[in-house]
Parts: C-alpha cells; sequence; structure tokens
C-alpha cells in the first residue's frame, strides 16, 4: 500500500508537468499559427488590388523577416524577464519596473532601426532590383511601415507580459485579434475604401492601437494592474536602470533570437537561388512545400516556448527540473510529429495536387514533401530543443548551430545535386540534414544545460 501512494505521489507531480507545458504550448501554437494564415489571407487581399499593389508587397517581402526578427527578439525578450521575475517574486511586486525597462529599450531600438530604414528606402528599393516607376512608391510604402512597426512594440510588450506570467491564453486572444483587425482593416480601406496596398500600414496602426487597449484590459483582469500603475514599487526607480536592465535582456535574449530570423531568411533566399536552375516549376514547388513546412513546425516553436517558461518560472537552470521539463517536451513533440511526418509522406501527393496549378508544379511539391516531410519530425524535436536554449540564456548557442546547420544543409545539397537534371537529390540531401541536425542538437542542449547549470 505504500509503494502504491508512493508511486502516486512521484505520478501526480510528472503528469501536472505534461498538462503544464500542453497548457501553455496549446494557445502560443495556435496563435502563431493563425498569425501565417492571416498573413496569408492579407497576400491574397492585396493580389485583388491589382499586379501593382501585389507588387510592392513582394518587393517588401525580405523586410518583413528583419522586422520580424525585431519584434520578435523584443516580444520573447519580455516574456523571458517576466517569468524570471515570477521566480524571484511570485507576487509582482516591482514587476513594472523590469516590463518598462524592456518596452522603452525595445521600442528605442526599433525607432533607430525605423528611421535608418526609411532614410535608406529608396537606395533599398534599387538594391532590391525595383522598376524605376515603382522606387518612389515602394519608398514612400515602406517608410510607413516603419511607423507602423514602432507603434506596435506597445501591445508585443504587454502580450509578452502576459505570457511570460503564465496567462498564455489571454496572450494568445490579443494576437488573434490583432491579426483579425489587420486583415479586416486590409480589406475594408483597401477595397472599398480605395487606398490600395497603402491600406497595409494603415491597418497595422489601427490594429496596434486597439491592441495595445485590449492587452491593457487583459493585464487588469490577470490580475497584473501593478504593470501598468507602477504604484507597487516602493521609492523612485531610476529609468536609466530600467533601461539598462532592458537592454541587457534584449542583448542576452533577443539579439539571437533576431539574428535567427534573418539566417532563416538567407537559408530560404539560398535554397531558391539553388533550385532556380531547375526551373519555374520547381522552384514554386519548393514554394508550396515550404510553406506546409512553416505551418507545421510552428507548434515546435510554441512548445519549446511553454517548456522555457516553465523553466523560467522554476527559477532558472539551477533550481528547475531542466532535464524533466525539456523531457516533457520532447515526448509531447514526438507524439504529435510523429503522426504529422507519416501523414506529409502519404499524403505528398494529395498536397501538391491540391496546393498547385499546373501538373509539374504539383509534381516537385509531391516531391519535397515526400522527401523532406517525414523529417520535419526531426526538425520540430530540434526547433523545441533550440526554442528553449534561446530562451534560458543561451541563445548564441542556438543562434551559432543554426548557423552551421543552414550553412551545411544548403552547401551539402548543392554539392549532392549538381549536375542533376531534377531537384531530388537536392531534396534528399535537405532530408538526411535534417535527421543529422536532431542527433547533433540532443548532445549540445544537454551539453550547454549542464554548463548552465555549474556556471550560474
Amino acid at each position: 500500500m505504500t509503494a502504491q501512494v508512493s508511486e502516486h505521489e512521484v505520478a501526480a507531480p510528472v503528469r501536472e508537468g505534461y498538462r503544464d507545458i500542453a497548457a501553455l504550448a496549446a494557445p502560443i501554437a495556435f496563435a502563431s499559427a493563425f498569425a501565417l494564415f492571416a498573413q496569408w489571407i492579407i497576400v491574397v487581399v492585396i493580389g485583388r488590388f491589382g499586379p501593382e499593389a501585389l507588387y510592392l508587397r513582394t518587393l517588401y517581402l525580405p523586410l518583413t523577416f528583419v522586422f520580424s526578427a525585431f519584434h520578435a527578439g523584443i516580444d520573447v525578450s519580455t516574456q523571458v524577464a517576466v517569468a524570471r521575475f515570477k521566480a524571484a517574486d511570485p507576487s509582482g511586486r516591482g514587476l513594472s519596473v523590469v516590463v518598462r525597462g524592456t518596452a522603452a529599450a525595445g521600442f528605442l531600438v526599433m525607432a533607430v532601426f525605423a528611421v535608418l530604414l526609411a532614410a535608406l528606402a529608396v537606395p533599398l528599393a534599387q538594391v532590391l532590383g525595383a522598376q524605376p516607376q515603382a522606387v518612389e512608391p515602394f519608398a514612400g510604402f515602406v517608410r510607413f511601415m516603419c511607423l507602423a512597426m514602432v507603434l506596435e512594440v506597445p501591445w508585443l510588450v504587454l502580450a509578452g507580459s502576459l505570457r511570460g506570467w503564465g496567462r498564455a491564453g489571454a496572450a494568445s486572444v490579443a494576437s488573434m485579434t490583432v491579426m483579425v483587425l489587420q486583415t479586416v482593416a486590409v480589406y475594408v480601406l483597401g477595397g472599398p475604401g480605395g487606398l490600395g496596398v497603402t491600406a497595409v500600414p494603415w491597418s497595422v496602426v489601427g490594429a496596434a492601437v486597439l491592441g495595445l487597449a485590449l492587452t491593457v484590459i487583459l493585464v487588469r483582469r490577470n490580475g497584473l494592474p501593478g504593470l501598468l500603475t507602477g504604484r507597487d514599487v516602493d521609492g523612485v526607480q531610476s529609468f536609466a536602470v530600467a533601461l539598462r536592465s532592458g537592454f541587457g535582456v534584449l542583448r542576452s535574449i533577443g539579439v539571437p533570437i533576431g539574428g535567427t530570423f534573418l539566417l532563416l531568411c538567407l537559408f530560404n533566399s539560398a535554397q531558391l537561388r539553388l533550385l532556380d536552375r531547375f526551373g519555374d516549376a520547381v522552384v514554386s514547388g519548393f514554394g508550396i512545400g515550404n510553406a506546409t513546412q512553416t505551418m507545421v513546425i510552428v507548434p515546435a516553436v510554441g512548445l519549446g516556448t511553454a517548456v522555457a517558461i516553465t523553466i523560467n518560472q522554476g527559477g532558472g537552470v539551477t533550481t528547475a527540473n531542466v532535464r524533466g521539463a525539456i523531457r516533457r517536451g520532447l515526448i509531447i513533440g514526438a507524439s504529435v510529429y510523429g503522426p504529422i511526418g507519416l501523414l506529409l509522406w502519404l499524403g505528398a501527393g494529395f498536397i501538391g495536387r491540391f496546393a498547385a496549378g499546373s501538373a509539374p508544379v504539383a509534381a516537385a511539391a509531391s516531391t519535397y514533401l515526400r522527401y523532406v516531410g517525414p523529417t520535419l519530425a526531426c526538425v520540430g524535436l530540434m526547433l523545441v530543443l533550440l526554442t528553449v536554449l534561446e530562451q534560458v540564456g543561451a541563445g548564441f548557442t542556438a543562434m551559432t548551430f543554426n548557423a552551421v546547420y543552414f550553412a551545411l544543409s544548403v552547401g551539402c545539397a548543392a554539392w549532392v545535386a549538381a549536375g542533376s537534371i531534377d531537384p531530388t537529390r537536392f531534396f534528399a540531401s535537405l532530408a538526411v540534414a535534417n535527421v543529422a541536425a536532431l542527433l547533433a542538437a540532443v548532445p549540445l542542449v544537454r551539453h550547454r544545460i549542464r554548463r548552465l547549470t555549474h556556471a550560474e
């Protein structure tokens, strides 16, 4: 009887650990997938405004990675700072200082970058190969988007604060509401409103203002009113100290996360350039496969974020059950991605035919998914591990690993496929690289976590 009670006592916290991670991961992953879907809808809507509008939006595409890098760095930095603060003081006393420091630092960095980008909008258009008649319209669009992106920082900081405090559901409600508002505004302002592609920055501005109002309400309803008023702090806190703290967390957490976004942009660009010699159908088919891959691996980042929040709220790598949390995250990930990998392999032909407008494009997409699809299970688990590293203080290790992985993946694929008349070898090489990357990531993460544990 005693043994049975002991087993139950041990099993209960383990089950709770799985539930805690799943409860945090589900809304984060769903909100991220919803945001991708909303962006796709916006592109479809812009396409109805005419070829000129879609052309400007396509030229702007590389900059979306850059702005996403800044936003992700600010958002996750706030989340990590708040989760760590909760571990030190669950009462939340003094939390407003931490959040204001991160918000001020993020806003300042974003504003400086936006000013520089706005000033260089015309030469940037020329570098991107804009047609002469599109240079000025593109420059005007970029300048307006710079302002809009800066105005998004306040609500992103509050949403990151909610997530870091463990209110992932409330943060996801804010994120999805903002995306719905942006999508509707683009449709209404761009079509009936007659603004065309200019509706995009207007939609971002409007959604950012309403998103800020919503996150303020959610912060109050989730028991964090001191985050807004600062009345929970004794004495006058130095703004310089708070700002310095904000820059510190942005440097340790935000920079490597933003750097990974930029690496991903370069990785995708390199793949497209290498596939260009196989023809437009292959490039288009790869685009379908890559879009499917992006949708599939998004939940892995949410799961890794949930594991990292659990670790940070548990006191960080020194006091939390890090190995237990990572193991539970990987088990949840394997239970999700194992079946997904099998479905992608079995359904590669159907997905290709459904998404493509011609037989050659469908064939290329099917080939990509048939080879790479099953190994996305490895990519998903690898992303869980690297996301944890990014958010527990080893972000530069994760960024370095990604840089090596991307370089070797593209380099080996280019070498293996040299002289081939079809992309089969190229796709097969990418699949092998995915499996090898997971095998390399496991011991790396184990070693890095061990070093962090002994260092702190």
